[in-house]
Order: structure tokens, then sequence, then C-alpha cells
């Protein structure tokens, strides 16, 4: 019932363009997408580990995994990072295909991290951010770490900050330059990441 119920919203709100991108927010802020997503991530995290394997696309997935998002992966132990990788625009034309390739980017081809091995796969966690868009900002005071992620871009370099990885403000553009290797001096640009972002519960991982 639950499903049938979750599909009739979702096609509701996909046939109207004007309210697809808030509700769209409003489905992936829910229990079970969100279980989905991180239960995918980790499954082709962990695939890819042990056996070297991509993992194909489940069928019975729910619907908005079959639709077109950006997503970032992150994969943290012990309060660290060990791996983060994403895409703000989509490359794949379902979430769900994000999530695969971006958590087998994250744990094995972020160059700023050793690839994760097979005895850290239950030490580590993981967060899902799916990305709805970003907007082009001027000021410091433009941006809301608690609410938004940040991109900084300068020629071919870039950085990205998601939300809730900063305390404030200062400390999220600070880091994003710092990530993307821009120097105080140098003229870059900024764009608020309008996304959604979720991470595993320790006691609820699923392999």
């Amino acid at each position: 019932m639950k499903k049938i119920i979750f599909l009739y919203l979702f096609l509701i709100i996909t046939s109207n363009p004007l309210i697809a991108d808030s509700e769209n927010k409003l489905i992936f802020n829910t229990p079970v997408i969100q279980k989905e997503c991180l239960k995918l991530s980790r499954k082709a995290m962990t695939e890819w580990i042990e056996n070297g394997r991509k993992i194909e696309i489940p069928a019975n997935l729910p619907s908005p995994l079959f639709q077109q998002f950006g997503v970032f992966i992150s994969i943290e132990k012990n309060h660290g990072v060990r791996g983060c990788q994403g895409t703000i625009h989509p490359k794949y034309s379902a979430a769900a295909e994000e999530i695969i390739n971006n958590s087998i980017r994250a744990c094995s081809r972020d160059t700023r991290y050793p690839p994760i091995k097979k005895d850290e796969i239950d030490k580590v966690r993981i967060t899902v951010c799916i990305v709805f868009g970003i907007e082009q900002v001027f000021y410091q005071n433009e941006l809301n770490p608690k609410r938004y992620g940040l991109l900084v871009s300068s020629g071919s370099r870039n950085g990205v900050i998601l939300p809730l990885e900063a305390p404030n403000a200062g400390k999220q553009l600070q880091w994003a330059l710092k990530r993307a290797r821009i120097n105080g001096n140098e003229s870059f640009e900024m764009f608020r990441i309008d996304c959604v972002r979720f991470t595993e519960n320790p006691k609820e991982k699923e392999k």
C-alpha cells in the first residue's frame, strides 16, 4: 500500500515541472528513499573493493532513483574523510547509476586518499548527497553551510564542500578554496549547491 501511494505521489510531482524540484527534495528526505540510496552505495562500494566488479542497477529500486540527479558520495572513517567524489550535473540517465559510479570513485579513485581496503569496509560511514541544482552567489553572507553546499571554481580547478561539513560560512569558503587549490588573491566564482544530504546510521549499515 505504501509503495502504491508513493508511486502515485511521484507521478503527480513529475508531471508538473513547476513543483518538481521542491517536491523531489521532499521525496529524497523520506527514510525509505534514503535507505535505498545508502544501501545501493554500500553495495557498490563493497562489491568493488572485495571483487573488483561494478554492480548492476537493481530493477526494483524506487522510481526517483531512475530519474537524473547529480550525486556526491562521501566516505568517512573515525570522523575523517576517506574519499569523496561526485557530480554536480548528472552524467548518467539515472541517479542510481550516479550513486554506483561515484561510490566506486570515492572508495578507490580519490587521489587525495589511499583506496579503501577490505578490512575498512565495516569501519567507514557513507554519506549520499542528491544535487538538484546550483545558483551563483557573490557574497559570503549568501552562504548557508547548514542548508547549501558550496562550489568554488577558477579555470579548471573546482572545490566542493557539502552541507553540514563546515561550521560557518567563513570556514565553508576557506575549505572550498583550499580543496580547489585556489589562492586567496586569485579570482574565482561561487555557487550554492541545492541538495539533500543523508548519512548512514552505524547500527543500520547493510551490505
